[in-house]
C-alpha cells in the first residue's frame, strides 16, 4: 500500500483482474435499534464491491486477533454498507469494529 492506494483483491479473486483503488476513510452515517432490538448501522465512502467484517468484543482491550468475527459483507457498486447486528440483553457491554479489507 502507498498513501491511499492498495491493490484491488476483490477484482482479483472474483475476475482476474489485477487493479488499484484508492482507499477514502468510510464514514457512518446512520445507527439506531430496530423494531426487533437489533443495533443497525449503515454508511458511504468505501471502495466498491470492496469486502468488510465487523468483530465483535465484550473486552475492548484485546487484540483484534481475539476479537470474533460476527459479519462478512460486500459494499455495493457505489460504496455502500449497511449491517444489523442483534444485541444481546444479557451482556454488560459489547463493542464493534468495522474493518475493511
Amino acid at each position: 500500500m502507498t498513501g491511499n492506494l492498495v491493490w484491488n483483491k476483490n477484482a482479483l479473486v472474483n475476475s482476474g483482474a489485477l487493479t488499484v483503488v484508492t482507499l477514502t476513510s468510510p464514514a457512518i452515517g446512520k445507527a439506531g435499534v430496530d423494531a426487533n432490538g437489533s443495533l443497525v448501522f449503515s454508511g458511504t465512502g468505501a471502495p466498491a464491491n470492496w469486502t468488510y467484517c465487523v468483530l465483535s468484543s465484550t473486552d475492548v482491550s484485546l487484540p483484534l486477533t481475539n476479537w470474533t468475527r460476527i459479519r462478512t459483507n460486500q459494499t455495493d457498486g457505489s460504496g455502500t454498507f449497511s449491517v444489523t447486528n442483534a444485541m444481546d440483553p444479557n451482556l454488560p457491554q459489547n463493542f464493534l469494529i468495522l474493518r475493511f479489507q
